[in-house]
C-alpha cells in the first residue's frame, strides 16, 4: 500500500475527481467529507495551518483519504482533520476492508513524526475504524485518550411518515404543534412556507445573528470570512441539487429560517435563526413543523438536527446520539497537557470555523 501526503492547494485542487469517487464509495460518509467542503474549509480558514492529506491506495487507485491539516497549539503541534471545531461530523474516508492496514500505517508514520498530537474530534460514535484506531495506537506504542459522549448530536426518524412522527411526540409535544398552527393563522393575515436559493443566503445570515445576539451569543456569522465560506458551499451544493434554504414569512416578513444540505434520505441543519420579534408566534417551531412535513411528503427518512445540547431537539421527538474525541499522543502527560491548554485556547470561543 502507498501513501501521498497533499500538502498544497494546487495539489488538493488536482486531487478533486479521484476524491469524489472515493467519497461515493462510503454509505457513511456525510456532505461534510466531500471535497467541496474540505477544499473550501481549509482554503478560507487556513491561516498558519500546514496542510496534510494523507491518500493511501493500492497501484494508482486511492483506497482511503485522511484530510488533515497540522496546528500550532500553545506549543504543541496538533494533526486534526480539517474542519475540526467548525463541522458537524467529522469522518475518516476509508474502506472497511482496509482501514485497519490504513490506520496502522497512518500511526507508524505518526509515532515517528516530530507532531505531539493527533486529535480527532466528533467522530461520529458509529464510525467502525474507532477500534482500529484505538487497537493500532497501541501497536505502535502510542497512548489516547477517548470520549464516547464527547459531543450529543440529534436526529428524527421519519420513516414512518408524518402520521408516525406525530404519534412518537408526546402528547403535550403534538397538541402544541398544532395549537401554534391555528394561533398564528388566528393572528396573522399569511402564515407562508417557502424554499429559498443562495440569493436568499444575507436574509439567512441576519435571522441567525439576530437570535443569536438575543441569546448573548456572538453568533457564527459574525465574521465575514465565515459568511465567504458557506457563500461559497452553498452555491456548490445548490449546483448538484443538495441545497435546503427554508423561510416561514409571517404577514410578508421573514421571521425564521433552515439552511441545510440533503444527501440521499437524510436531510442535514446547518444553521437556523428566527426574528426575536416574532418570538410570541413561535416562528422556529411552526417552521420546523412544516419543514419536516415536507420532508416526509419529498422521501426524506432521516431529519439530523446536528450537534448541541438544545432542550428543542428532544421535544421535537429527536434521538440522543454523540460525536466521540479520540486524541492519540507519544505520552499521556501531552495529552493531559493539551486537554488542559485548550481551556485557555479556546476560551469564548463557540463550534464554528475558526483561524486558530
Amino acid at each position: 500500500m502507498n501513501v501521498k501526503i497533499l500538502n498544497n492547494e494546487k495539489l488538493l485542487r488536482k486531487f478533486a475527481s479521484e476524491w469524489k469517487e472515493v467519497y461515493e464509495t462510503l454509505d457513511y460518509a456525510t456532505p461534510y467529507q466531500d471535497w467541496n467542503w474540505n477544499y473550501l474549509y481549509w482554503k478560507n480558514f487556513r491561516g498558519d495551518k500546514q496542510l496534510s492529506v494523507f491518500v493511501y491506495s493500492v497501484e494508482r487507485t486511492a483506497d482511503a483519504i485522511l484530510p488533515m491539516w497540522v496546528r500550532e497549539q500553545l506549543g504543541l503541534f496538533v494533526l486534526e482533520p480539517i474542519g475540526t471545531r467548525g463541522t458537524d461530523y467529522i469522518h475518516l474516508l476509508l474502506d472497511f476492508d482496509s482501514a485497519e492496514e490504513v490506520t496502522d500505517k497512518f500511526l507508524k508514520w505518526f509515532s515517528l513524526s516530530k507532531l505531539d498530537i493527533l486529535n480527532l474530534e466528533d467522530l461520529p460514535h458509529t464510525a467502525f475504524y474507532i477500534s482500529f484506531l484505538k487497537k493500532n495506537a497501541k501497536k505502535n506504542g502510542l497512548s489516547y485518550y477517548f470520549n464516547d459522549k464527547y459531543c450529543p448530536c440529534f436526529e428524527i426518524d421519519l420513516s414512518n411518515g408524518w402520521r408516525g412522527y406525530l404519534e412518537a411526540l408526546s402528547k403535550r409535544e403534538r397538541s402544541d404543534l398544532k395549537y401554534y398552527r391555528r394561533y398564528a393563522n388566528r393572528n396573522a393575515e399569511s402564515v407562508i412556507y417557502r424554499k429559498g436559493n443562495s440569493s436568499d443566503l444575507i436574509e439567512h445570515f441576519r435571522l441567525h445573528q439576530e437570535a443569536r445576539n438575543k441569546k448573548g451569543d456572538k453568533g457564527t456569522y459574525e465574521k465575514e470570512s465565515v459568511k465567504k465560506l458557506i457563500s461559497e458551499y452553498v452555491g456548490s451544493i445548490e449546483k448538484d441539487g443538495l441545497l435546503k434554504l427554508v423561510f416561514l414569512e409571517i404577514d410578508k416578513s421573514c421571521c425564521a429560517t433552515i439552511l441545510g444540505i440533503e444527501k440521499d434520505v437524510t436531510s442535514f441543519n446547518m444553521t437556523i435563526g428566527h426574528d426575536p420579534t416574532f418570538s410570541k408566534l413561535r416562528p422556529g417551531t411552526l417552521l420546523y413543523g412544516y419543514d419536516i412535513e415536507d420532508c416526509v411528503q419529498r422521501g426524506v427518512e432521516k431529519y439530523d438536527l446536528s450537534r448541541g445540547p438544545d432542550t428543542y431537539k428532544s421535544k421535537m421527538g429527536a434521538k440522543l446520539k454523540y460525536n466521540t474525541r479520540l486524541v492519540i499522543a507519544k505520552s499521556e502527560k501531552n495529552i493531559e497537557r493539551y486537554l488542559e491548554n485548550q481551556k485557555i485556547y479556546w476560551r469564548n470561543e463557540d463550534y464554528a470555523p475558526t483561524v486558530k
